[in-house]
Protein backbone atom coordinates (compact mmCIF):
# COMPACT_ATOMS: atom_id res chain seq x y z
CA UNK A 1 0.00 0.00 0.00
CA UNK A 2 1.60 3.42 -0.91
CA UNK A 3 0.40 6.32 1.08
CA UNK A 4 0.39 9.63 -0.57
CA UNK A 5 -0.14 13.25 0.49
CA UNK A 6 -2.14 15.87 -0.37
CA UNK A 7 -0.30 19.28 -0.98
CA UNK A 8 -2.37 20.59 2.25
CA UNK A 9 -1.26 17.38 4.51
CA UNK A 10 2.17 18.27 2.98
CA UNK A 11 2.05 21.71 4.32
CA UNK A 12 0.56 20.53 7.45
CA UNK A 13 3.90 18.31 7.88
CA UNK A 14 6.40 21.41 7.46
CA UNK A 15 4.70 23.51 9.95
CA UNK A 16 4.70 20.60 12.08
CA UNK A 17 8.50 20.56 11.80
CA UNK A 18 8.87 24.00 12.04
CA UNK A 19 7.06 24.22 15.48
CA UNK A 20 9.98 21.64 16.66
CA UNK A 21 13.00 23.36 15.59
CA UNK A 22 15.01 24.17 18.36
CA UNK A 23 18.76 26.20 18.49
CA UNK A 24 21.63 25.38 20.63
CA UNK A 25 23.49 28.83 21.54
CA UNK A 26 25.74 30.65 23.66
CA UNK A 27 24.56 34.78 24.45
CA UNK A 28 24.87 36.52 27.25
CA UNK A 29 21.30 38.07 27.63
CA UNK A 30 20.07 40.38 30.62
CA UNK A 31 17.05 39.23 32.73
CA UNK A 32 14.58 40.49 34.81
CA UNK A 33 11.07 40.47 36.26
CA UNK A 34 8.71 41.97 34.50
CA UNK A 35 7.25 44.31 37.43
CA UNK A 36 10.61 44.43 39.08
CA UNK A 37 12.98 46.68 36.53
CA UNK A 38 15.63 47.39 38.98
CA UNK A 39 16.56 43.35 39.81
CA UNK A 40 18.10 42.62 36.39
CA UNK A 41 20.97 39.64 36.31
CA UNK A 42 23.26 38.62 33.54
CA UNK A 43 22.43 34.82 31.65
CA UNK A 44 23.44 32.97 29.76
CA UNK A 45 20.80 32.09 26.72
CA UNK A 46 21.60 28.20 25.49
CA UNK A 47 18.73 27.45 23.77
CA UNK A 48 15.56 29.21 21.95
CA UNK A 49 12.97 28.29 20.05
CA UNK A 50 10.48 29.70 18.05
CA UNK A 51 8.47 29.10 20.80
CA UNK A 52 10.86 29.55 23.40
CA UNK A 53 14.04 30.15 25.23
CA UNK A 54 16.14 27.93 28.17
CA UNK A 55 18.78 29.72 29.72
CA UNK A 56 21.16 29.39 32.57
CA UNK A 57 20.75 31.55 35.97
CA UNK A 58 22.02 31.87 39.54
CA UNK A 59 18.73 32.88 40.54
CA UNK A 60 15.84 29.98 41.34
CA UNK A 61 12.66 31.27 39.12
CA UNK A 62 9.47 29.77 39.48
CA UNK A 63 6.81 28.56 37.21
CA UNK A 64 4.33 31.47 35.78
CA UNK A 65 6.89 34.27 36.96
CA UNK A 66 7.02 36.85 33.69
CA UNK A 67 10.71 37.64 32.68
CA UNK A 68 11.94 40.58 30.04
CA UNK A 69 14.52 39.08 27.88
CA UNK A 70 16.94 41.82 26.21
CA UNK A 71 20.53 41.35 24.46
CA UNK A 72 21.60 43.69 21.39
CA UNK A 73 18.79 44.24 19.49
CA UNK A 74 16.55 41.15 20.94
CA UNK A 75 13.87 42.37 23.39
CA UNK A 76 11.26 39.68 24.71
CA UNK A 77 8.67 38.91 27.26
CA UNK A 78 8.77 35.01 28.46
CA UNK A 79 6.56 33.43 31.00
CA UNK A 80 8.57 30.68 33.05
CA UNK A 81 7.24 27.07 32.60
CA UNK A 82 9.95 25.12 34.72
CA UNK A 83 13.24 25.49 36.70
CA UNK A 84 15.65 22.51 36.92
CA UNK A 85 18.11 22.20 39.34
CA UNK A 86 21.68 22.09 38.50
CA UNK A 87 24.99 21.40 40.43
CA UNK A 88 25.97 24.98 41.03
CA UNK A 89 22.95 27.05 39.13
CA UNK A 90 19.78 26.83 37.64
CA UNK A 91 18.31 25.96 34.17
CA UNK A 92 15.22 27.79 33.86
CA UNK A 93 12.94 27.42 30.46
CA UNK A 94 10.58 29.68 29.24
CA UNK A 95 7.92 30.02 26.67
CA UNK A 96 7.63 33.57 24.58
CA UNK A 97 4.49 35.91 25.40
CA UNK A 98 1.10 35.06 23.40
CA UNK A 99 2.10 36.50 19.75
CA UNK A 100 5.69 36.13 19.98
CA UNK A 101 7.56 33.66 17.57
CA UNK A 102 11.05 33.48 17.14
CA UNK A 103 13.07 32.89 14.28
CA UNK A 104 16.45 33.47 13.57
CA UNK A 105 15.75 36.57 10.45
CA UNK A 106 14.52 38.57 13.78
CA UNK A 107 17.50 37.86 16.04
CA UNK A 108 20.58 35.50 15.77
CA UNK A 109 21.98 34.79 19.40
CA UNK A 110 26.06 34.47 19.16
CA UNK A 111 27.15 30.54 18.69
CA UNK A 112 23.71 29.15 16.84
CA UNK A 113 23.72 25.90 15.79
CA UNK A 114 20.20 24.11 14.64
CA UNK A 115 19.42 20.53 16.65
CA UNK A 116 17.94 18.36 14.53
CA UNK A 117 14.80 16.78 17.01
CA UNK A 118 12.15 14.53 16.79
CA UNK A 119 8.26 15.26 17.58
CA UNK A 120 9.11 13.61 21.25
CA UNK A 121 11.91 15.65 22.14
CA UNK A 122 11.68 18.20 24.74
CA UNK A 123 11.42 22.26 23.07
CA UNK A 124 12.97 25.08 24.70
CA UNK A 125 10.00 26.73 26.28
CA UNK A 126 9.25 22.93 27.92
Amino acid sequence: MTLTLGLLDRQGILIAKAAILRFLCSHLVRIRPKDWPDASETALLEEIAPDGISFGSERLRTAGQELLVEADEFRAEVRVSGCDVREDSFLVRARFAEGYRWSPDKWTPAHLYELKSSAEGKGAGG
